[in-house]
């Protein structure tokens, strides 16, 4: 339990470092991230898949526990998930879902 809870300590600090870099600043201002009430809006109009099946799809690529999830809207008007996961060997990841289906998009 202590080395989990480390190991997830270190993912977090790891993954402030990523958020940081300068090809993450130019990512974060091509996309635009939803409020909790612009986000249940979309999923509510059928705009967005519900996170659980994002976070599926993100589990079958990339199994691990998810740190971080955010509903953005990219340039083109299209909404995209931005997950960071956890996975077992600590290595944090970002994955990118097509929230109009849940389909992988890439990484970030």
């Amino acid at each position: 339990m202590v080395l989990r809870n480390l190991l997830i300590v270190t993912g977090l600090w790891l993954g402030l470092g990523f958020a940081c870099a300068p090809q993450d600043a130019a990512a974060a201002t091509a996309r635009k991230c939803l409020s909790k009430e612009q986000q249940r809006n979309a999923v509510a109009t059928g705009k967005a898949v519900p996170l659980a099946i994002a976070m599926r799809s993100s589990k079958n690529r990339t199994p691990g526990e998810v740190v971080r999830a955010q509903l953005c809207e990219e340039p083109n008007g299209s909404l995209v998930y931005l997950l960071t996961v956890l996975p077992r060997n600590g290595k944090v990841t970002r994955t990118v879902i097509d929230a109009a289906d849940g389909a992988i998009a890439g990484e970030p």
